[in-house]
């Protein structure tokens, strides 16, 4: 058996955490419930590539898990890539996971949960992820490639 763990998808950011206008309207805020802790994303297209490379080299994986992973920002790198790709001011919500599960949506306790067992740190390998799928995208490509999803900033 080899286990794969995933972190956050960049598609995450068109679905859940879609930037918000700030109240005065002069930036956009990302709301992350992370405080200054690195998170690991990426593209669920980038996973295929990853997972077939895995399966490819069977005596090099059996028995291990990893965690995939493009890179780990902190809340505020996003809101710079973002920043500087959407040439909007975005900046960090500064919420925490416990305060974030607090918010009245759907979903808003379970992605909290999420977020706290992230902060267990559980292990992701940037540099296996890139090895395993060489074309695997940055965030920053992410965006520049989906800048129609942010049509509305």
């Amino acid at each position: 058996m080899t286990n794969v763990y995933l972190p956050v998808y960049f598609e995450t950011l068109l679905i859940m955490w879609k930037l918000v206008k700030a109240p005065d309207g002069d930036y956009y805020t990302l709301a992350l419930p992370r405080w200054d802790e690195p998170m690991h994303c990426f593209s669920v297209a980038d996973v295929g590539a990853a997972v077939s490379s895995i399966l490819n080299s069977p005596e090099e994986f059996i028995g291990k898990a990893m965690g995939l992973s493009a890179e780990a920002l902190t809340t505020q790198q996003y809101a710079d890539v973002l920043s500087k790709r959407l040439g909007k001011e975005v900046r960090d919500a500064k919420i925490s996971p416990v305060a974030y599960g607090k918010l009245v949506f759907s979903v808003a306790k379970e992605l909290a949960d999420m977020f706290h067992c992230f902060q267990m740190k559980p292990d992701h390998d940037v540099k296996l992820t890139h090895c395993l799928n060489p074309e695997v995208k940055s965030f920053s490509q992410f965006i520049l490639e989906n800048l129609a999803a942010f049509k509305d900033v």
